[in-house]
């Protein structure tokens, strides 16, 4: 259960939740927002891709900043957060590829032992993850439920009643 009130004047809003959590507590917080700020600072072009980024960066930046532009999903606060998302894509991309070629163990003195791109890969990984839910990029940040299909048992009938 989620209560809110607004108070304020000229798109300053200052909204007050009181959660009711699954034990029973009660969470109360605030925010504020400022309808007007945010509605100007959406962006209407992408920005110059910026300078350093690698291919698999700037083709992630092209494709997927162009349509969050045209959905609105952009302003000029995520700048600097969708290059990290880019940067960040581009090094989990090259580590893949680095293990892809080299294969995910290497032979040292004490034997083999897991390949030190395959720690960049997973770092690289789990921030590339956060970084979709921040903007929306995953199925699960945009509330779509991914549920198993469920198995059909054929017990042979279906060709009398087809």
């Amino acid at each position: 259960m989620c209560r809110t009130s607004t108070a304020g004047e000229g798109g300053s809003n200052l909204q007050s939740f009181s959660i009711l959590l699954a034990d029973g507590s009660v969470r109360h917080t605030t925010s504020i927002t400022n309808s007007f700020l945010r509605d100007d600072m959406k962006i209407k072009k992408l920005w110059k891709h910026p300078p350093g980024l690698g291919k698999h960066g700037r083709r992630l930046w092209s494709r997927v900043g162009q349509k969050l532009v045209d959905s609105g999903s952009l302003d000029d606060l995520d700048r600097e957060t969708f290059e990290t998302l880019c940067r960040t894509y581009h090094k989990m991309v090259e580590a893949d590829d680095l293990l892809e070629v080299e294969g995910l163990s290497v032979d040292s003195e004490r034997g083999s032992k897991k390949h030190p791109a395959f720690t960049m890969w997973k770092s690289y990984s789990d921030l590339y993850v956060k970084l979709l839910n921040h903007f929306g990029l995953s199925p699960y940040s945009r509330g779509i439920k991914i549920k198993p299909k469920e198995e059909v048992k054929k017990d042979g009938k279906d060709r009398f009643f087809s």
